[in-house]
């Protein structure tokens, strides 16, 4: 009926107001929390001042898994973050300045053995940059200048030996190509 459609709207509406924050203990002071959800539970946590997230954050997977934690600045990541994967495991780690990836930034696989290992710097790639096979060993290494490849490139087999050298210039092939 119309009335109950009326009252459905009504008290879903009141039922968001009041799922959006609370008064609780988070991080270890009685504050009022900011709650967002979505269609499978909840969506993230934490605390906003002026309309703008301040301080720890955590993101959740559907399941109800912790996805991401770390914290924000007037709205602006800052500081480290760390990413999971559905079973837990850590999926990245990465520190922000100004909302910018900088310094080392570590990408892992489900069973947590390291992925890649980057470099960034004002949130471009900058320095050596090394990717991993799924059980171990190194499959290649890059550096990069600017967020572009520059210089000598590694590439390699999975048992270690060197199967290709190539040499980059602002991100464009330079030189010969040699495959071993």
């Amino acid at each position: 009926s119309k009335k109950m459609d009326e009252f459905a709207k009504w008290g879903g509406s009141k039922w968001n107001e009041l799922r959006t924050g609370f008064v609780v203990d988070y991080q270890g002071k009685n504050q009022f929390v900011n709650y967002y959800w979505n269609n499978n539970g909840l969506d993230g946590r934490g605390i906003e001042k002026d309309g703008k997230k301040t301080g720890m954050w955590q993101y959740f997977h559907p399941g109800g898994n912790l996805l991401a934690s770390g914290s924000y600045d007037n709205g602006i990541r800052v500081d480290d973050w760390i990413y999971y994967w559905e079973n837990d495991v850590i999926s990245s780690k990465e520190s922000y300045i100004d909302n910018k990836v900088e310094g080392i930034d570590l990408n892992f696989y489900k069973t947590g053995l390291l992925r890649e290992k980057n470099r960034y710097k004002k949130g471009e790639l900058n320095g050596l940059s090394n990717d991993y096979f799924k059980k171990g060993g190194i499959n290649n290494a890059l550096n990069y200048k600017d967020g572009k490849i520059e210089g000598d490139a590694y590439y390699y087999y999975v048992t270690g030996a060197l199967h290709y050298h190539v040499v980059f210039k602002e991100g464009k092939l330079d030189g010969d190509f040699s495959e071993y």
